[in-house]
């Protein structure tokens, strides 16, 4: 199912979230019941991850909350026993993260978030925490 699919349809309440797209929240970072999930167990308690939105959410009802962050408090979640839902992206490559920068509109988004030349600084940020991004 699409990443945000689950929380729309279990979900009604949306909104606008802290940070706007483009670029990396100070942290994010597992909640204890992370520890105890099938695909969070053994992960790092910080992620480094890239966030590429402005949307928030609440959580759906008997929803698990796996990951959270300053800007947003709903950052991974499980739905009963194997729906998920994240609001981050931790597969990113620095090559991954240059071909969405070269896209006008991410480009775009990211100069009204972090200033002009945010596209080449996010991506050479990225790169040198390429390994990180790629658990």
């Amino acid at each position: 199912m699409p990443r945000r699919s689950v929380a729309r349809r279990e979900s009604r309440r949306r909104g606008h979230g802290g940070t706007g797209a483009g670029g990396r929240p100070p942290a994010l970072f597992l909640t204890a019941a992370a520890g105890d999930d099938p695909l969070f167990a053994g992960l790092p308690r910080e992620l480094l991850t890239l966030q590429w939105h402005g949307d928030t959410f609440a959580l759906p009802e008997g929803a698990v909350l796996l990951a959270i962050s300053p800007a947003y408090p709903h950052q991974a979640f499980r739905f009963d026993r194997a729906a998920y839902g994240v609001q981050f992206h931790l597969e990113l490559s620095r090559e991954m993260a240059a071909e969405w920068a070269g896209v006008p509109a991410y480009a775009e988004a990211l100069t009204q978030v972090l200033g002009p030349g945010a596209e080449t600084a996010l991506v050479d940020e990225l790169g040198a925490d390429d390994r990180q991004l790629t658990v």
